[in-house]
């Protein structure tokens, strides 16, 4: 009975420690995912501002008036920033990082206090909830 026991207790810690690794592969691969978007985003917010510049010389050398599609660019650009704030966030979330309200800097989300400037720093409740929905 020992030999089939301590065989059960091996093939749980095997099957427990693939889980467990198959889920940070999947982590690992959708914040490589993330990152990669995030590259592409801010590729395409360098050619909307250098787009914004060249309507701004256009003008100045034909000193005509600034084109009022400056503010649907720029529109455009505020949506990229959102969305790089948001798969950064993703990014944090699967790494379990939360960010000082005071100076912006990351730490763990067990952290009570910010690392860097001392400020209490408490973590948003949803995130507590989901975190706990998962482990479960």
């Amino acid at each position: 009975m020992e030999k089939e026991e301590l065989m059960n207790t091996i093939k749980e810690k095997i099957t427990t420690t693939a889980g467990v690794a198959k889920k940070k592969s999947g982590e690992l691969v959708e914040i490589t995912r993330l990152k990669f978007s995030i590259m592409d985003t801010e590729s395409d917010i360098k050619k909307l501002l250098n787009d914004i510049g060249g309507i701004i010389y256009e003008a100045h050398k034909n000193d005509t008036e600034i084109d009022d599609s400056l503010g649907d660019k720029c529109v455009e650009i505020d949506g990229l920033y959102a969305k790089i704030a948001e798969a950064q966030g993703r990014i944090d979330e699967l790494r379990k990082l939360k960010t000082c309200t005071s100076c912006g800097k990351k730490m763990p989300l067990e952290n009570e206090f910010c690392p860097a400037c001392g400020t209490k720093v408490t973590v948003d409740v949803e995130v507590e909830f989901e975190e706990n929905e998962q482990e479960q």
